[in-house]
């Protein structure tokens, strides 16, 4: 029973993910959120049903997949960046945006990392 829920997982998923790329976001957001219910720990897929949520233009909605989604890959620069723009379209004072801010920079500080740039660190105010 494992392995059939993990093929039809990895199913759920590549068709989301073909679905997303190819504008289909109502039948991605279908899809991804079948594979979620398969399994609800998977931060990949938690992290596309959020980025769909987001697309669609529902970022309360994509807050708490993303939010899950970074806890299960706090490295994952693509999470923190979909968590801040969902958490800066859905900001309803200046504290939830400047949380919002403070991910993204912790999303380009990864980006940085992840491209190699180990010593970078952003200077406020530098162009």
């Amino acid at each position: 029973m494992v392995k059939q829920d993990n093929a039809k997982w990895s199913s759920l998923l590549d068709s989301a993910t073909a679905d997303f790329s190819a504008g289909r976001l109502e039948s991605a957001l279908a899809n991804v959120g079948r594979a979620v219910q398969l399994k609800s720990d998977d931060g990949q897929a938690l992290l596309l049903l959020g980025i769909v949520q987001l697309e669609l233009g529902r970022p309360a909605a994509a807050i708490p997949p993303l939010r899950k989604a970074l806890r299960l890959r706090p490295d994952d620069a693509m999470a923190c960046f979909a968590l801040s723009a969902a958490l800066a379209a859905a900001a309803q004072s200046s504290t939830q945006f400047a949380d919002a801010l403070t991910l993204a920079r912790k999303a380009a500080l990864a980006g940085a990392k992840a491209a190699g740039l180990s010593d970078f660190t952003p200077t406020p105010g530098a162009n």
